[in-house]
């Protein structure tokens, strides 16, 4: 059967559409024509220039090509229920330059205007078949158009997908601006070398790298293995009684930066050993360094990573490394205290009722006092005294007489105890 109701391109539509793709152009379909056709529906003409009796014209609300048939351009255009008075018996398309480009008859329609009571909305559509869809484009001024519902809808979904796209690119890109302190941003991770330098503000610290650089205590608990390793910098340990009683600190050759601390306090009976990890590292104690620190029962050390593969060791199991706390415990000996006072003790015997003492290390000025007391194995036959010399007496020593209580008094031979007290 004859198709009774059809749409053609115009010469003039054609010829403009064969060269647009001759050229790899486009062709600019802008506008919609609605017309009357005079009274009757008329029959398209390709010689047509103009419809045969046009009562409307307006931008196309849409251009588009078919899903289905990719020869296939759908135009559409909106009347407003405000528009209308007359029949629709003929259509027609045309270009930016307001030259016809196809036209079309279509089945009479009345549309009525809002005035007589019965206004109405109306979508006219054209399907123009073409030989190829790439060469017509749609160009049109939005602010003038009204849209149907599935244009509408068909954008709103085009623009959900391109804001997903767009959310997703997003994501993944990295052209943020940066976090500052009042407003949000995108922030690198700091790196070990950028928390010892301290001189960035544009890093983020996390909590992992803050505890194994060191800079945070964690809780206190019981350490149950020997062997500390890079996750236990920033913890505080006892060693109970079922402890192990040697322990090893992490090798520090190779760490970047320093601060890092581990605590251990010994709550055992007996003493516990703490060795360095390699046998480049060291520990520092006062005047000295040694590979292996020795804590003995109640006491406590902080052990903090310094430069130059060293651990810097404090607390008071330290101490009695230090100089304030120094001590030679033997029969002839001395010990300091953190107060300044020095006191040294040892045994002598006379010669002849005399005797010449040298302390064992040297006092700052004389010392403040000397005490004495004899040795004896059985009960004296006679009382028995020693007499400081007092203008023999110095800062590195003594001399003192030794006597026996006859008549006369005679020398004794016993030997004696004696203390010292000064700085």
């Amino acid at each position: 059967m004859t198709s009774k109701y059809y749409v053609i391109l115009t010469a003039i539509g054609a010829a403009k559409l064969a060269n647009a793709t001759a050229l790899g152009a486009q062709l600019e379909i802008t506008h919609m024509a609605i017309g009357d056709g005079g009274g009757v529906v008329p029959n398209p003409d390709a010689t047509q220039i103009k419809l045969v009796n046009e009562c409307y014209r307006a931008q196309l609300n849409s251009l588009s090509v078919d899903g289905n048939n990719q020869n296939q351009i759908i135009a559409e255009m909106v009347l407003p229920e405000t528009i209308g008075g007359w029949y629709i018996r003929e259509t027609g398309l045309y270009d930016s330059a307001g030259d016809l480009i196809a036209v079309a008859n279509a089945p009479e329609s009345y549309k009525p205007q809002l005035q007589e009571g019965s206004g109405r909305t109306q979508v006219v559509r054209m399907v123009l078949i073409v030989s190829s869809s790439t060469n017509v484009s749609l160009k049109i001024d939005p602010a003038v158009v009204l849209a149907t519902r599935q244009h509408v809808e068909q954008s709103i979904s085009a623009l959900e997908l391109r804001m997903k796209t767009a959310l997703s690119d997003h994501e993944e890109s990295r052209n943020h601006p940066d976090a500052t302190l009042t407003n949000k941003g995108l922030i690198q991770l700091a790196s070990g070398n950028d928390v010892f330098n301290g001189i960035n503000n544009k890093k983020a610290l996390t909590p992992n790298l803050l505890q194994v650089k060191g800079y945070f205590h964690s809780q206190v608990n019981k350490q149950d293995i020997s062997q500390f390793t890079f996750s236990d910098f920033g913890r505080r340990v006892w060693v109970d009684s079922d402890s192990p009683s040697a322990f090893t600190l992490p090798d520090i050759s190779k760490i970047g930066c320093s601060g890092q601390t581990i605590t251990i306090w010994n709550v055992k009976d007996a003493n516990i050993t703490i060795s360095v990890g390699n046998e480049s590292n060291n520990i520092s104690i006062p005047m000295s360094t040694v590979k292996m620190l020795t804590l003995k029962p109640t006491e406590s050390a902080t052990f903090i990573v310094e430069q130059n593969k060293v651990w810097h060791a404090t607390g008071d199991g330290v101490l009695k490394h230090s100089i304030m706390f120094g001590a030679n415990l033997a029969q002839n000996g001395w010990k300091r205290e953190p107060s300044g006072l020095l006191t040294q003790w040892g045994s002598a015997i006379g010669s002849n009722g005399l005797s010449n003492v040298t302390f064992p290390i040297a006092f700052s000025n004389r010392p403040f006092t000397i005490i004495f007391g004899f040795r004896e194995g059985a009960y004296p036959t006679y009382a028995q005294s020693i007499v400081l010399d007092d203008t023999a007496t110095t800062n590195v020593g003594f001399r003192c007489r030794t006597m026996m209580a006859t008549y006369p008094a005679s020398n004794s031979a016993s030997a004696y105890f004696w203390r010292a007290e000064g700085v």
